[in-house]
């Protein structure tokens, strides 16, 4: 059975007949933030990590994107895990990021804040950095159409993009696949848990690592990307998000926007 389904997400409607209207400009302080979360299933200190974005996410809901990133010394699996979380693009982000200071760090918008050499800051500075973050204008809206066949288990994404200003410069596009809700070893300070909840994993990128070059961004022009993929049957497609993000390249790497939807 094929799934047609437009969605309505991150300032930009569109009709279940799949007709557009126009699009919303977001008002100030209306930014979503993206924490990408280095983590791996040998860190001991890692479930505090995933607790804190828990809070976080309770509190700012979908205004709070997160990426699980399973990379480094301990992101290993376990000769009893099920699965291997690690990814090619993963590692690669390591590398682009910079590796961890210590666990668990996250880098928040893919900045380096006021006294920060690093992208990679420390879990007790997260909150306060999101908040800020959080606060700033937004100068895109993000939309998607997408079009799942639940039977070939193949998905179609379009990525349309607004800039509500012109910008110049490298600007890029990423887009991700996550999956929540997988249970799996992990060690945390009382042992190793043999079923405890891994979320919010990267899976895929469908763009490069470091993303695909938007050619030419002028205020109100819209953008579209297509993309496609089939989905591994290792993956529960009821847990898995699609993340889109449109960011700077170069030395400075600043994600402008961010939005996310269900596969399902």
């Amino acid at each position: 059975m094929k799934k047609y389904i437009p969605i309505t997400i991150a300032y930009f409607a569109l009709f279940a007949s799949c007709s557009e209207i126009a699009p919303v400009v977001p008002a100030l302080g209306d930014k979503k933030v993206l924490i990408e979360e280095f983590t791996g299933v040998r860190c001991v200190n890692c479930p505090a990590g995933a607790a804190e974005i828990e809070d976080l996410k309770a509190t700012y809901g979908d205004r709070l994107v997160v990426i699980s990133i399973h990379a480094g010394d301990f992101a290993p699996p376990y000769s009893d895990s099920k699965y291997d979380f690690r990814t090619p693009e993963g590692n690669e982000l390591e590398k682009l990021l910079g590796s961890p200071l210590g666990y668990p760090t996250a880098v928040i918008n893919r900045k380096k804040f006021s006294g920060q050499t690093q992208f990679q800051v420390f879990r007790t500075t997260w909150a306060g950095l999101i908040a800020n973050e959080s606060a700033t204008p937004s100068v895109f809206t993000l939309g998607f159409v997408k079009y799942y066949d639940t039977k070939t288990r193949k998905l179609d994404i379009e990525v349309k993009i607004i800039p509500t200003e012109a910008l110049s410069g490298d600007i890029r596009l990423s887009l991700a696949l996550t999956e929540s809700g997988v249970k799996d070893p992990q060690e945390t300070p009382q042992g190793k848990k043999s079923d405890y909840n891994h979320k919010y994993i990267l899976r895929k990128m469908l763009t490069k690592f470091d993303g695909d070059a938007l050619e030419k961004v002028s205020k109100g022009e819209t953008i579209s990307k297509k993309f496609s993929i089939t989905l591994s049957d290792k993956w529960v497609a009821d847990n898995m998000k699609i993340v889109a993000f449109v960011h700077k390249g170069g030395a400075e790497k600043d994600v402008l926007q961010v939005s996310e939807i269900g596969l399902e």
